[in-house]
């Protein structure tokens, strides 16, 4: 079971390997077609090795592979497989990434290396909006945040003027408008009264706690960013490559 097990956990890469072998093809057929090589065979024999302790173990366990079709398709896969590498190596190794470019990447994926910063916070839906109601909205967050949790675990309020609910340690998100919100009022100060869309009234936040979003300095993931920059900009190329293969090539169009 384990050479079948592990060919169909490589199978949704093959595609994309046969999309490479092909632009192997237009851009340098020499590279790709000298399967009898010395150099080629020789760099070829481990994932063969590999193929064949795969093959063994299964036929050792009494595991039938149905045909040989299954194991010559194992044995094509493991070559494409490398001969893929090899060229994605090679093409990489010549992309050049200016400081631009990697300052750029970084500023565009900051999420990516920010941990989310976390807020507790009461939220005040307002069905009235009166400075009287409004008022008592306030003193009621006061009196329910002066609870022990022990005392109320879930403080809120609900009733014809306004209802209350206490939001525990909520990630902040700048994409969400609540959390965006609440990440800039003060702690321990109601926010003004916020029209939160899809809503029919207006809503005001107090805010007991908050720890807000960091991020890791550029100097610190610069390497990072380098090799995420050069990897787009070689997906860029390879896609650019298959389109020209393609045009040259219409019969064997994908």
């Amino acid at each position: 079971m384990f050479c079948s097990m592990w060919a169909l956990g490589q199978k949704q890469s093959v595609e994309n390997d046969d999309g490479i072998a092909f632009i192997l093809g237009y851009t340098n057929p020499a590279f790709f077609n000298n399967s009898d090589s010395v150099f080629l065979q020789k760099n070829l024999d481990k994932y063969y090795s590999l193929y064949s302790y795969i093959y063994a173990q299964e036929q050792k366990a009494g595991i039938s592979t149905q045909d040989q079709q299954m194991a010559d398709s194992l044995a094509l896969y493991i070559r494409k497989r490398y001969v893929a590498d090899k060229y994605l190596q090679q093409l990489s190794s010549t992309i050049a990434v200016s400081q631009e470019e990697i300052h750029n990447y970084y500023k565009q994926h900051l999420e990516d290396y920010s941990a989310a910063g976390v807020c507790t916070y009461y939220q005040v839906f307002l069905m009235q909006e009166d400075a009287e109601t409004i008022k008592k909205a306030k003193a009621k967050v006061l009196e329910l945040n002066a609870l022990p949790d022990s005392v109320m675990p879930f403080k809120g309020e609900k009733n014809t003027m306004y209802s209350i609910s206490l939001e525990k340690n909520v990630k902040l998100n700048p994409s969400y408008q609540i959390t965006s919100t609440v990440e800039h009022i003060p702690v321990q100060t109601f926010s003004e009264l916020v029209q939160i869309p899809g809503f029919n009234f207006k809503t005001m936040y107090y805010v007991t706690d908050r720890t807000n979003t960091s991020t890791l300095p550029f100097s610190e993931v610069k390497e990072d960013c380098l090799n995420k920059a050069r990897a787009v900009k070689l997906q860029t190329q390879l896609d650019e490559l298959y389109s020209k293969s393609k045009a040259q090539f219409p019969s064997q169009r994908r």
